[in-house]
């Protein structure tokens, strides 16, 4: 399910690429702004508790984020860089 080279979004920041609801995970793709070497993605419930944190090491890719233990609602995972949140993007997972 990760895109080809070819297929980035041009946008900085992250984009909610899709779910895979049979796979239990939600993929985003993460780009890092020139200059930045490494964030995190973080996801926070509807109650905006911190449900999951990734670390991003290279400027861009695909975080690959597990489902399997959230319920149903709206999260926001946001993109921290240096301590500020870089971007975000919000997913509806239903169940």
């Amino acid at each position: 399910m990760e895109p080809q080279r070819g297929e980035w979004p041009e946008a900085e920041g992250i984009t909610a690429l899709g779910k895979h609801p049979s796979a239990g995970v939600v993929y985003f793709v993460v780009r890092l702004q020139e200059g930045m070497e490494q964030g995190v993605v973080r996801i926070m419930d509807p109650a905006g508790r911190l449900v999951s944190e990734q670390r991003v090491a290279s400027r861009m890719g695909v975080v690959e984020v597990p489902t399997d233990n959230l319920s149903s609602g709206l999260y926001v995972a946001g993109l921290t860089v240096d301590g500020v949140t870089a971007a975000s993007a919000k997913f509806q997972l239903t169940r």
